[in-house]
């Protein structure tokens, strides 16, 4: 073997080292560490990992923010059902009673919501479906008045129910007893 091959092999088993499963690892020519026996990291793998971070939470904030918003326009919604079943059940109740076909309008500022109102329309006629002096058509519409203009606007969120009413004798008849 000449003296130059050798003088190689012996600079490579110098920087020849065994790691914990036996095999050999080289160093770098300066004999420097590799970055598995550093302590710590480095600002530029810290920076990097920060903006992987970032890049991960940008999409889930908005994902967040989406669904906040779906939530409170759903509990907006729920609270008009549940505001226009209450009135057309009084509607109804007053209707099948005294056959009272007049139509009501009003806020929900007894509960403390005044932008939230509400308008009833009652009718026995043939054209809105119903049959004179034996049913009537109950309709019930509940919207958020945003603008305050007291009247429904086609961008304002509105619930509306409908329903119809037969007149039999033995309502109005629990109504006047009772």
């Amino acid at each position: 073997m000449s003296d130059l091959a050798c003088r190689g092999i012996i600079r490579t088993l110098r920087h020849t080292r065994h790691d914990f499963g036996g095999k050999p690892s080289i160093a770098n020519s300066v004999g420097r560490h590799t970055s598995r026996n550093r302590p710590g990291q480095t600002m530029l793998e810290l920076v990097a990992a920060s903006t992987i971070i970032a890049l991960a939470l940008v999409p889930a904030l908005g994902f967040t923010r989406r669904s906040l918003a779906n939530l409170t326009e759903l509990e907006r919604h729920e609270q008009l059902i549940s505001l226009c079943t209450t009135i057309l059940e009084e509607e109804l109740a007053r209707t099948a009673g005294s056959w009272d076909l007049t139509t009501r309008s009003g806020d929900f500022s007894s509960i403390g919501r005044p932008e939230i109102r509400f308008s009833s329309f009652k009718s026995d006629a043939i054209a809105d479906g119903g049959m004179p002096n034996s049913l009537a058509v109950v309709q019930v519409t509940v919207w958020y008045d945003e603008d305050s203009g007291n009247d429904i606007d086609g961008d304002e969120p509105q619930t509306q129910l409908a329903t119809k009413l037969a007149k039999v004798l033995s309502y109005e008849y629990e109504a006047t007893v009772h």
